[in-house]
């Protein structure tokens, strides 16, 4: 029966003594408690043709700052969003412990965060990438190539958010160990990662470096990394090796990686950061 239809079941009580019209009271009730005064559509839940006009993957919501009718909202058509804020955006989950839902910001994950990735153009003088507030910063210099036949990769640090790099005389300490032996220096302008990188067909460097709690003050920060290079003479070797800030150990914002000399002919780096907690 359909919402509105005549039921001559409730007809006008008018007349009736107290009893007839307490025992049709009565009846009324029970009649609501079926749900039989509503429609049967409505009774027996939404049929599939009733969200013909609704797309694959839609929600019905509504943002919180207006009012009126929920709009659609479909998911899988919704705009990518391809640089995200992670420090600002978030992202919704179900919180068992709590039993509600919460929101969280994609630079408080505990796992591995994205922060930066990309092919390194060719004629570029260095790569700079921010550190942010991550307990540890691990990067991937991949196929590093210099344009200079022999050039050596360095690595230095920014304390005021990229605008200047620490190149002082005894800035730094730093040591790494290939298969001619250990190399070091106890006072140097810069952290030296490897020995001479040939240029010529497959020969570069590719290594992965760690950087602990770069955003820490009165911390010392170091730098540690593992991986290996084909020198100019062609010869492949590997080269662990470790660094220190020895300026000062005050918060560091920005890594760039360069060459003793000239630029960079082709390579690519990824940055990803980890939470301890």
């Amino acid at each position: 029966m359909a919402l509105g239809d005549h039921d001559s079941r409730w007809k006008n009580p008018q007349g009736k003594d107290a009893e007839q019209l307490w025992r049709w009271a009565q009846d009324l009730i029970t009649e609501l408690r079926k749900g039989e005064y509503l429609s049967n559509a409505i009774g027996d839940g939404i049929e599939s043709d009733q969200l013909a006009d609704m797309a694959a993957w839609t929600l019905k919501m509504r943002n919180a700052a207006t009012a009126g009718v929920p709009g659609d909202v479909t998911i899988n058509g919704l705009t990518e969003e391809t640089s995200i804020d992670r420090a600002a955006d978030f992202f919704p989950f179900w919180d068992i412990s709590g039993g509600v839902m919460r929101k969280a910001k994609p630079s408080n994950l505990s796992w591995p965060v994205h922060i930066a990735a990309a092919a390194i153009s060719g004629g570029a003088t260095e790569v700079d990438i921010a550190l942010g507030t991550y307990d540890l910063v691990e990067i991937d210099l991949i196929a590093a190539e210099p344009s200079n036949d022999g050039a050596v990769l360095w690595a230095r640090v920014s304390q005021d958010s990229g605008s200047t790099y620490l190149a002082g005389a005894s800035d730094y300490a730093w040591t790494y160990t290939n298969t001619g032996g250990g190399t070091i220096d106890n006072a140097d302008s810069e952290i030296e990662m490897t020995g001479g990188v040939g240029n010529a067909a497959n020969e570069r460097t590719t290594l992965t470096a760690r950087i602990f709690r770069p955003s820490a003050s009165s911390f010392a920060k170091n730098i540690h990394w593992n991986g290996g290079y084909v020198t100019a003479a062609g010869n492949h070797t590997g080269t662990p090796g470790w660094g220190q800030l020895l300026a000062n150990t005050d918060a560091i914002t920005h890594v760039r990686f360069l060459w003793s000399a000239g630029t960079f002919d082709a390579g690519y780096y990824a940055a990803r950061g980890f939470r301890f907690s």
